[in-house]
């Protein structure tokens, strides 16, 4: 049996991981096989030597140093950390290191014992998959294609070693075309050519939809175009871009050495190319939805000028519309009126002559002297409605209060009649809109709403000027009844007219059984304020 501290250089010699044990003046006592092939001395050409003259370590932690290593060392017996070494060729290597501090039996130091472990490619991985992470996020600043492919290109390039970077571009099924090429090595970017689809590689990615990658060019019967691949390219890699459902783009690594590229690359890659098919599609949303906002404020543009010819030429009907009606006001008053009041003054005569001669015909008489007078009122009252005169000869609250007491009178319905003492001017258009409304809400009351008592308030402040028509009537479904009057008549849909092509809010508050409340505002300052 081998003596105990035989058997355990033996059992270190065995380890994995290399192990180098020093004396109290850091002279290499134990070299083992692992550390070897680690760092490329031998045994033989380390032992008795100082450590500092082959291993010269960095510490990961900036704030770490030889001094407070060691420092550490002697106060927890035990120092553990991430350090960069260099191994026989310059090459610079991480290690995970653990270094022991070793003590005779009263506890003074002999040495130390460093298990040393290689971690350079888990390393170069967490640190390509942070720059892959920045470059997930970079990618999400570009706004156009050229920008999304300068940082993909840029980033791709640190990650994987390549000649060039390339993008391609789908333009149908026959053909491609070669947007950029980015060179790393003079940081060029090149613009490119159209090329045909049959038999090129790019043929075969956009059929199978899959990235791949190729060891060798030279190796296989492959169709080169010539500009993005040619005979001096031996490694690709090969990345289908998505944006939507269709490979629409192509990502390609282009290296001139063969064997550059093995499958766990292509793997790494495909979440960055996922990321920049997302970039793609998010930018072209983006870029419909501008699009949509373009054409939709042309659309309001449009709704807009065609608002105000609306407006306008609604204007200029109400404008007709009551010239006609002055008109027939005074062709009834001045033409029908007369030949009827003519017609009157006559029978009046011949009454006058026959009820002495003739007095059976004298009660015909009376009655077609009576129904000429009803007819003549008839006539006056049609005339008044269609053209207010009392607005120009009596003023606008006297036409207001003749209107209340003329309507509810012809079916004897009570009203309730509020208007102020003073009145403060409005324009002319202003008073007749008022007018007009007051006309149109009383005769939907009248014949619709079945009510037994109106209620007819005007009032005006320093500010405004208000209507309010209101009977305990049976009430209606406004928005149904402005639908089913729609293009048929009038009506509702003429009270809402007249009052915005004053500027004025009319509102309407009424519900089935619940009778009928109409409110016209009109501000002095001629902003549309809420009705209430």
């Amino acid at each position: 049996m081998p003596e105990p501290v035989d058997f355990e250089k033996k059992l270190l010699e065995t380890l994995g991981e290399a192990v180098i044990v020093t004396d109290r003046d850091w002279r290499i006592t134990l070299w083992n096989r692992a550390a070897e092939a680690l760092y490329g001395w031998t045994s033989a050409e380390v032992l008795n030597k100082p450590v500092s003259q082959f291993l010269r370590t960095q510490y990961e932690d900036p704030n770490e140093t030889s001094q407070t290593a060691f420092q550490t060392l002697l106060r927890r017996k035990i120092w553990r950390g991430i350090v960069r070494q260099f191994d026989r060729q310059g090459k610079p290597v991480w290690i995970a290191s653990t270094v022991a501090l070793l003590e005779n039996e009263q506890g003074e130091m002999i040495g130390m014992i460093a298990v040393n472990r290689d971690i350079t490619e888990s390393k170069r991985t967490g640190e390509k998959l942070t720059r892959l992470e920045q470059l997930n996020h970079m990618i999400l600043k570009g706004n156009t294609l050229d920008e999304l492919f300068y940082l993909y290109a840029q980033g791709v390039a640190n990650l994987l070693p390549c000649t060039r970077v390339v993008l391609w571009k789908f333009l149908d099924q026959s053909r491609y075309a070669v947007v950029w090429q980015y060179h790393p090595a003079g940081d060029r970017w090149v613009q490119g050519g159209e090329h045909s689809l049959q038999g090129s590689l790019l043929a075969a990615l956009r059929a199978v939809s899959q990235p791949y990658c190729i060891q060798d060019l030279s190796q296989g019967n492959y169709a080169l175009d010539g500009e993005s691949l040619c005979a001096e390219d031996r490694s690709l890699l090969l990345l289908p871009i998505r944006p939507g459902m269709d490979v629409r783009f192509a990502v390609g690594l282009v290296h001139s050495q063969p064997g550059m590229y093995q499958e766990n690359d292509l793997n790494f890659l495909l979440p960055s190319a996922d990321m920049l098919s997302m970039a793609l599609r998010q930018r072209e949303l983006m870029d419909e939805l501008r699009r949509q906002v373009e054409e939709n404020r042309r659309l309001y543009e449009k709704t807009r000028n065609n608002e105000a010819n609306l407006f306008r030429l609604s204007r200029a009907l109400m404008n007709v519309q009551e010239e006609e009606k002055k008109r027939l006001a005074r062709d009834f008053h001045d033409q029908l009126g007369q030949a009827i009041t003519a017609l009157y003054l006559n029978l009046t005569r011949v009454a006058a002559a026959v009820k002495t001669a003739f007095p059976d015909l004298g009660q015909n008489l009376d009655e077609s002297l009576n129904l000429a007078s009803s007819i003549l009122n008839q006539v006056r009252s049609l005339s008044l409605q269609l053209h207010p005169k009392m607005l120009e000869d009596l003023g606008f609250v006297t036409a207001l209060r003749w209107l209340a007491n003329n309507m509810a009178n012809s079916v004897a319905l009570p009203l309730t009649l509020s208007t102020p003492e003073s009145y403060l001017p409005m324009p002319r258009e202003v008073e007749l809109a008022f007018y007009r409304v007051a006309q149109e809400a009383l005769s939907n009351v009248l014949r619709h709403a079945q009510a037994t008592h109106c209620w007819f308030t005007f009032e005006q402040t320093s500010t405004c000027s208000r209507l309010e028509i209101r009977d305990d009537g049976r009430g209606f479904d406004l928005q149904q009844a402005r639908l089913a009057t729609f293009g048929k008549s009038l009506g509702l849909n003429n009270l809402f007219m007249r009052a915005e092509l004053i500027g004025a809010n009319l509102l309407i508050d009424t519900a089935p059984g619940k009778g009928t409340r109409v409110v016209l505002e009109w501000y002095h300052d001629g902003n549309p304020h809420p009705a209430g």
